[in-house]
């Protein structure tokens, strides 16, 4: 039996493993959910002369832009990722009524939104009973959000 001697030393390929490597960081990548758990949405505040500060640990959040587009920030299936069609509120609406009538709900309404969306929200949240409601406002020479 004649033994042959190879000059070669034997050695792991490093391509394959590279190319594993990136396949699994591209699938990793495209599966994670990259979308903020809530968005901000660039409304302006109306200014308040006098304001108390009212923070509740939870609390339904509803935004109104200037075009009179509405959000909702439920803390759970809503949380301002798009825009919500008035039926979509009322269900919201009609749900936490039911579940915590006593949730605080909290308006942040642009300060140059027309007059009749603010009016039809409140008499929304009037129809399903949901009575405690507050106003966002910024206060201050440099707009601070309150």
């Amino acid at each position: 039996m004649i033994r042959r001697e190879t000059d070669e030393d034997p050695h792991v390929q490093m391509e394959p493993l590279i190319d594993m490597v990136f396949l699994l960081l591209i699938f990793f990548l495209v599966t994670a959910s990259l979308k903020k758990p809530h968005k901000e949405l660039a409304i302006e505040m109306p200014q308040a002369i006098e304001a108390k500060d009212a923070n509740h640990a939870e609390e339904l959040v509803i935004t109104v832009t200037r075009e009179g587009e509405r959000y909702v920030d439920d803390g759970a299936m809503h949380r301002n990722q798009a825009p919500v069609s008035r039926h979509e509120l009322i269900q919201v609406l009609a749900s936490v009524s039911r579940e915590r009538p006593d949730l605080p709900v909290r308006l942040d309404v642009d300060r140059r939104v027309q007059y009749y969306h603010l009016m039809d929200m409140v008499d929304t949240l009037e129809l399903y009973g949901m009575r405690n409601v507050h106003l966002r406002s910024a206060h201050g020479v440099h707009d601070e959000l309150q």
